[in-house]
């Protein structure tokens, strides 16, 4: 126990608590957020953006730049080996409803799997479901903020150019609100790991409201500082 978390962290035994943040983000706001903290103990760039910091008395892994699904359970099966209990996802979301808007928050009610990753090794598996006790630590978050705040089912996905075939069928089927491409295989890996996991969508695009807008990227960042501000504080 702790030989990937030594390799990866320069430490065997990791804080308690891990915020993972997926997609990818400018250096500027990650170093926005890092303000947030009063230490970075550990800054390791290795596939992703990984840190241990403290705020007040309590340490967290702090984790950018988790793209995809397979290296989202990657880095789970790392966190597991270091000791980590809590998980804290976030991540960004096209969002389909009429009312949505870039920099709303999703708090996905379950989450079907369509990753291309999860689905192959676990074939069976067709739903992944956030802990109880960190969804309502999640919702008790986003009541801090000041962004409005949709629930429903999501769907992750393998790509953003490529899904499949099924994909229309079942989203309309599931009345998914969204889709993306890590939350699932965290959900189901961390269950597996005994992780507790929960995790919040930040919209990053709508039928209106393209990814690359300037305006878009703004406030997406905006709204990832202000959750992990409401988390750790």
């Amino acid at each position: 126990m702790g030989d990937w978390a030594k390799s990866d962290f320069g430490v065997s035994q990791l804080p308690e608590t891990v915020i993972l943040v997926a997609g990818t983000n400018p250096s500027n706001i990650q170093k926005k957020i890092l303000t947030l903290f009063d230490e970075v103990l550990v800054h390791r760039d290795i596939v992703c953006q990984a840190y241990i910091v403290r705020k007040g008395n309590k340490k967290y892994v702090l984790i950018f730049h988790v793209y995809g699904a397979a290296l989202a359970v990657d880095e789970l099966h790392v966190l597991k080996d270091g000791g980590c209990k809590k998980l804290f996802f976030v991540g960004y979301a096209w969002c389909r409803k009429e009312n949505a808007r870039v920099g709303d928050y999703i708090l996905p009610s379950k989450t079907y799997i369509m990753d291309g990753f999860t689905n192959i090794l676990f074939k069976k598996a067709k739903w992944a479901s956030q802990n109880a006790e960190m969804k309502r630590q999640v919702q008790e978050i986003l009541k801090k903020t000041n962004a409005k705040i949709h629930e429903g089912n999501t769907v992750s996905i393998p790509s953003v150019f490529r899904r499949p075939a099924e994909y229309k069928y079942i989203s309309k089927r599931i009345t998914s609100i969204a889709h993306e491409q890590e939350l699932a295989s965290v959900l189901h890996f961390s269950k597996i790991l005994g992780i507790k996991a929960a995790g919040t969508l930040i919209i990053s695009d709508t039928k209106v409201q393209h990814l690359h807008a300037e305006e878009s990227k703004r406030i997406r960042q905006e709204r990832l500082y202000e959750l992990i501000k409401s988390i750790i504080l």
